[in-house]
């Protein structure tokens, strides 16, 4: 998120409560581990992905492989904006 600020890049949070979480909407901290989250929640989050990002033409995921639970891969498969999602794991990037 840093780096995003610093580069005066838009930057979310992909949530497995709340979906995408922008940096403007407050939330209540959760504790949820993604291999908690239903069929339903599942769909709940892509829908939300989907209508939160529509109107980006380029998103970027950045991915941590240690951590990258197959949860975020499942959502980022699903979306219908699927092809327009790059995923990446070099800071560097962010420019």
């Amino acid at each position: 998120m840093q780096r995003c600020l610093n580069k005066g890049v838009a930057w979310a949070i992909l949530s497995d409560r709340y979906g995408v979480w922008l940096p403007a909407v407050k939330h209540e901290w959760y504790e949820k581990h993604p291999a908690t989250v239903t069929e339903q929640e599942s769909r709940q989050i892509v829908e939300h992905f989907d209508r939160t990002l529509k109107l980006y033409d380029e998103i970027y995921f950045l991915v941590r492989p240690k951590t990258f639970h197959p949860f975020y891969q499942k959502i980022l498969t699903e979306t219908t904006l699927a092809a327009r999602v790059t995923q990446f794991s070099d800071l560097q990037m962010i420019e």
